[in-house]
C-alpha cells in the first residue's frame, strides 16, 4: 500500500476533551440510490446505512456534480463547483494546489484530519490528499490480490486499527474513507443472496463482465439480472465494512460526538439506455446518490425530499465544528428538517472529449467502448445537466436537449422538451449562459499536464490507455 504520511506517535485513545463533534465521511463508491435498500426497492442490501437512516438525516434527492470519481470527490473535498475547479471537464483532472480543502479547512480548526482510501484515483497525484495529516492509499497490488469480505481485515481495518492505537487523544478528528467494492468488476461470491433466482456462483463466473458491451452490443436481459445481483453483492460488502469503520471506532471510545456521514461519488448503470459502467452519461441513475447524516446535536430523525448536493457536505462539515463560514464556497450547509426556502438550481458535467491537461499520447476510452454506438445513443462529446428540482435539462455538445421530471419519472424515459418549449428554451439559456461564463469545456493551453502518476491510476481501472 502507499502511505503518503507516517502514522502518529503512540498513545491510548480515549473521548476527546474537545467538546467539538469529530466527523467520519464514509464515501461508498460507485453507490447508485437506489442501491440502499432505504431509497431503494430491495431489501437487506445495506443494514449499516438503513440504521443511520432510520435514527439520522435521510437525503432522498442528492446529487452528486459529475458521474466519476475525481471530478466527483473534487467537488465534495473542496466544496466548489466543477464551473470553479474545473476538475473533469475541458480544463484538468488535477484539482489544483490552489483550491483549499475541506480537510485543510478543518485541519487550520485544530481538528485531526485522516484519510483511507481504497481508490488509487482519490490520492494524491489528483490532488485529492490535499489537507489530510495522514493519509493511505491501497495500491494497484493490494486491488488486485486483496479479497477481503469479513469486516475484520484488509487495507481499511489495518489502518483504521493502527491510527486508533497511536492517535493524540483529546483533539477532534475528520476520518474519511472511500470504499471501493461497487466499482466495477464485480466479484463473484459464493454466498451471494442478490442473484436472480436459479442462479450461482458458477453462472456468474461464466458471464463476460466488459464495460464495452454497450449500446448494440448491451447484454441480453438475464445477463443484465446477473450483473446487478453481482453489483448489489459488492454494495452489501461495502455496507458490512461501513459497519465495521464504526464498530471499531466505538470500540476505542470515538464514536461520542461523533457525525457520520455516508454518501456516494457517483452511480452505475445496470442497462439502463444501453449502458454499463459510469462513462458517457449525465442520467438520473449515475448523478443521484445515497446521502445519510447521523449524530448532528439537535436534529431529530427525519427525511429530507428537497433536493441537496455534494457540494453541501463542506459548508456542513464547516458549520457543525463552528468554523466561520466560507462565502465563495458554492454549496450551503444541509438542512436538518425540510427547508421553507426554494431549491436552487444544481449543474453536473460530463467531459466526454480529452481533458486540457492530459498528455496527447493517451487515448482515451481503451479499444473504443464506444464502438457498438451510433448517433442516436447520445453518448458522444461534452454533456451537462441544470436541475431545478423536479425538473431537470440535459444539454448535449452534438445534440437538441432535453427535459425530465424527475418527480414521476427518475429513469428519464419521457423526454417532455417538445411539449414544454417554454421551459426548455428557459432551462437551456440559464444553462448555456454558465458554461459559456465559466468556460468548463474550454481547454487552457496553460494547464500543467497530468503527472504520469495519474494518467497510470486512471490506465489501471481502464480509463485510458
Amino acid at each position: 500500500m502507499l502511505l503518503l504520511a507516517l502514522w502518529g506517535a503512540s498513545g491510548c485513545a480515549r473521548a476527546p476533551a474537545d467538546p467539538r463533534p469529530s466527523f467520519l465521511l464514509v464515501v461508498l463508491d460507485t453507490v447508485r440510490a437506489d442501491a440502499v435498500s432505504a431509497l431503494g426497492s430491495e431489501p437487506g442490501v445495506t443494514p449499516a446505512f438503513d440504521a443511520l437512516a432510520r435514527a439520522g438525516l435521510l437525503y432522498a434527492h442528492a446529487y452528486a456534480e459529475a458521474p466519476w470519481t475525481v471530478p466527483s470527490h473534487a467537488s465534495l473535498f473542496s466544496g466548489l463547483g466543477v464551473e470553479h475547479h474545473g476538475v473533469g471537464a475541458a480544463r484538468r483532472v488535477v484539482l489544483p494546489e490552489a483550491v483549499e480543502t475541506l480537510a485543510e479547512r478543518l485541519a487550520a480548526e485544530g481538528y485531526e484530519t485522516v484519510g483511507l482510501s481504497e481508490n488509487p484515483l482519490v490520492s494524491a497525484p489528483f490532488g485529492l490528499s490535499q489537507g489530510f495529516e495522514r493519509y493511505a492509499v491501497r495500491s494497484g497490488e493490494d486491488l488486485v490480490a486483496e479479497s477481503w469480505d469479513s469486516g475484520t481485515a484488509g487495507f481499511v481495518m489495518s489502518n483504521l486499527e493502527t491510527w486508533t492505537r497511536r492517535r493524540r487523544p483529546g483533539r477532534p478528528f475528520f476520518l474519511f474513507v472511500n470504499l471501493m467494492d461497487a466499482h466495477e468488476p464485480y466479484a463473484v461470491r459464493e454466498a451471494n443472496p442478490f442473484l436472480p433466482e436459479g442462479a450461482d456462483a458458477g453462472a456468474a463466473r461464466r458471464l463476460r463482465q466488459s464495460t464495452a458491451r454497450i449500446c448494440d452490443a448491451i447484454p441480453p436481459p438475464p445477463e443484465l439480472a446477473l450483473l446487478r445481483g453481482l453489483y448489489l453483492g459488492d454494495v452489501a460488502a461495502a455496507d458490512r465494512k461501513l459497519a465495521a469503520i464504526r464498530t471499531r471506532l466505538a470500540e476505542r471510545g470515538l464514536a461520542e460526538r461523533l457525525v457520520t456521514i455516508v454518501t456516494s461519488d457517483h452511480g452505475e448503470h445496470l442497462g439502463e439506455d444501453r449502458l454499463l459502467d459510469h462513462q458517457f452519461s449525465v442520467h438520473n441513475v449515475l448523478l443521484h446518490v445515497p446521502l445519510v447524516v447521523h449524530g448532528v446535536a439537535g436534529a431529530a430523525p427525519a427525511r429530507i425530499e428537497a433536493p441537496v448536493s455534494l457540494l453541501d457536505l463542506a459548508p456542513s462539515l464547516l458549520a457543525w465544528a463552528g468554523a466561520e463560514p466560507a462565502a465563495e464556497l458554492s454549496g450551503r450547509p444541509l438542512p436538518v428538517a425540510e427547508p421553507a426556502q426554494p431549491a436552487r438550481p444544481l449543474l453536473a458535467v460530463y467531459g466526454g472529449e480529452k481533458p486540457g491537461d492530459w498528455p496527447e499520447a493517451v487515448r482515451v476510452y481503451p479499444g473504443e467502448k464506444r464502438e457498438h454506438c451510433g448517433p442516436g445513443d447520445r453518448v458522444f462529446g461534452d454533456m451537462a445537466t441544470l436541475t431545478r428540482y423536479p425538473l431537470k435539462l440535459v444539454w448535449y455538445r452534438h445534440h437538441a436537449p432535453r427535459l425530465f421530471d424527475l418527480s414521476w419519472d427518475p429513469r428519464e424515459r419521457s423526454d417532455l422538451a417538445a411539449q414544454r418549449p417554454e421551459v426548455r428554451e428557459r432551462l437551456a439559456s440559464e444553462l448555456r449562459e454558465r458554461l459559456e461564463t465559466s468556460g468548463v469545456f474550454e481547454a487552457d493551453p496553460a494547464e500543467p499536464a497530468a503527472p504520469p502518476e495519474a494518467v497510470e491510476r486512471l490506465r489501471s481501472l481502464g480509463y485510458v490507455e
